[in-house]
């Protein structure tokens, strides 16, 4: 397993990751996605909800017995494996230093200046001046150096960040800022961000 430096946050963990071999969580495995299970408010209640209506019916079950004890087995075994689930995502919300915390909240400040200055107005937009085609290269070219933003190499890798010699996409900074955003509780809905008219842009 490799060492992460102290200063490291662990956004994603185990749950976000490919299983190994044996289909046991690893904590180094592949990241299957864009933003970790934390982030997930509607998949967590949704969870819960499952959660509550399986105990719920599973009681039932036993005490009219309206199954075997064999099917009120696996939906045992089901309703625990469920449980893990939500205890190991609830688990996974990184719990901050208080040096994290700063270091990462001005992380989002530049995060937060530098892609409101990249995003085209809210009336270029309305008016349709802007091409999908320069839509699209802004969010997957590589051109950002993320050091200015005081992302540092580890950091980038602990956000999931595919960098290019040191560089990121629009579309990078963005997922990186909704989960900062959302660990901080701050809005994640980037589309505030955007300036009304060109001349408030900035850029």
């Amino acid at each position: 397993m490799t060492n992460k430096k102290e200063d490291s946050v662990y956004f994603f963990s185990q749950v976000d990751r490919r299983v190994d071999r044996d289909g046991e969580l690893d904590s180094e495995g592949q990241i299957l996605s864009e933003y970790p299970a934390w982030m997930h408010d509607s998949a967590i209640a949704n969870l819960k909800e499952e959660i509550e209506q399986s105990s719920r019916n599973i009681h039932r079950y036993k005490r009219d017995r309206l199954f075997d004890e064999e099917s009120i087995f696996k939906q045992d075994r089901d309703l625990k494996a469920k449980k893990a689930k939500l205890a190991l995502i609830e688990k996974s919300r990184p719990k901050l230093t208080g040096t994290q915390r700063d270091k990462l909240w001005k992380v989002a400040q530049n995060l937060t200046k530098e892609v409101k200055s990249l995003l085209f107005t809210k009336s270029e937009m309305r008016l349709g001046t802007v091409s999908a085609h320069e839509e699209a290269n802004m969010i997957v070219d590589k051109k950002i150096s993320v050091d200015k933003l005081g992302i540092s190499p580890q950091m980038a890798q602990d956000l999931n960040m595919k960098l290019q010699d040191g560089k990121a996409s629009r579309g990078d900074l963005e997922r990186a800022l909704k989960i900062v955003n959302k660990l901080f509780n701050e809005d994640t809905n980037l589309e505030n961000l955007r300036a009304d008219r060109v001349t408030a842009r900035g850029r």
